[in-house]
Parts: structure tokens; sequence; C-alpha cells
């Protein structure tokens, strides 16, 4: 079997996630999201804060059905770990929905006519 590039895996969790086939979940750590899959895998990605450096730092991690770490990323430098995380979060946190609850009921409040004078730029 063929080496899996790292980029290549990361490229295909976030086509599965954007496809729904990934079911991201909080798990009570701040900026930790994870996903099972098939019963055999748990994915599990992370934000942390570098402050010394003033920069964040990505992982990826995935475990087998008895926890043992078989694999951890982190340090892309393509910005496609950051995506993953990002649309896990979005995921987990159930952020689209929120916001299109949020854009229904501001659009149910018509309120004032906004006109082009009203935009500074």
């Amino acid at each position: 079997m063929p080496d899996i590039d790292d980029k290549d895996l990361i490229a295909t969790l976030l086509r599965a996630t954007l496809g729904g086939k990934l079911s991201w979940e909080s798990t009570g750590t701040p900026d930790r999201f994870a996903a099972s899959y098939g019963g055999r895998w748990t994915l599990t990605v992370d934000r942390s804060m570098d402050e010394d450096r003033g920069s964040t730092n990505f992982y990826l991690t995935i475990t087998n059905a008895q926890g043992e770490e078989i694999l951890r990323i982190w340090g892309q430098p393509d910005n496609v770990l950051p995506r993953l995380f990002e649309r896990a979060r979005r995921h987990a946190l159930k952020v689209d929905e929120a916001l299109g609850d949020l854009i229904k009921e501001i659009g149910e409040d018509k309120g004032p006519e906004i006109s082009d004078e009203d935009i500074p730029f």
C-alpha cells in the first residue's frame, strides 16, 4: 500500500466534513472537536495558542478503537488543517444553524430602510 500523504488525508477529511460524512462534536475541552467514524476511528482536531511566539497551532489526531494514537499531524503550512478545524468547529457548535436563525429573525424585523449614504465606505 502506498504512503498516505498528510495533506491528502486532511483534504479528504475536509471534503467528508463538507459532505456531511463526518459528524463533529464538542469534547468539553476548549478548541477541541472530535468525530467517530465506523466505530473504529476517532478523529480529533485541536487549536492552541502559542502566546510566546504569537502563533496558532493546529493538530489532527487519529486514534483506533483501543484508544491508541496512530497518527498526529500538525504545522501544515498550506492552511488545510486550519480549514478542517474551522469546519469541524462550525459543525460541532452548529454555527450555520445559529446564523440562519439570526438572519431569519433579522429579516423578519424590517426596521428602517438603509441607503448608500448610511454606509461609510
